[in-house]
């Protein structure tokens, strides 16, 4: 006898990875000028949330919340300083779908798959006080899952 069966799985509808560049600002609290900056790191990164933003029939959108601290090592005339930042914002990946499936139920997964590093970090002459402008480069990878249904014929032997 011939029986069908119909199984119910989560399946990876699409993934995609993306390098993202970005030039943030921080200003340190100090009043004498900075003359140097001595070094740059990034620590604490993670993905805060994500979420599927628009659904154009070839993809998905998916909008990432990021967060890391900025530590900058600074020279004044007399000392040496660091300056703090935690950076927050949002990302946006475009992830193409993989097969002609549907699915329903649908969530987006997004990790960071290069850590943060800092690229040349610069001292902006500023007149309220000290700020450094830092270029970021990191990369995210973004999976959308949705859920499927699979049809199968269930034999008796």
């Amino acid at each position: 006898m011939e029986e069908s069966r119909r199984i119910i799985a989560d399946a990876v509808y699409g993934k995609k990875t993306q390098a993202f560049r970005k030039i943030i600002r921080v200003t340190a609290d100090e009043e004498q000028k900075s003359t140097e900056i001595l070094g740059c790191r990034v620590c604490g990164a993670k993905v805060l949330g994500s979420c599927i933003e628009v659904d154009n029939g070839a993809g998905k959108k998916v909008k990432a919340k990021v967060n890391f601290d900025i530590h900058i090592w600074y020279r004044t005339e007399s000392d040496t300083k660091v300056a703090k930042l935690s950076a927050e914002f949002f990302e946006h990946i475009e992830v193409a779908k993989q097969g002609a499936e549907t699915f329903s139920h649908e969530k987006a997964d997004v990790w960071i798959k290069e850590n943060p590093k800092c690229l040349e970090p610069i001292v902006i002459g500023n007149p309220e006080g000290n700020q450094f402008a830092v270029e970021m480069e990191y990369a995210l990878e973004a999976e959308v899952i949705g859920e499927g249904a699979l049809s199968v014929k269930v034999f008796d032997t």
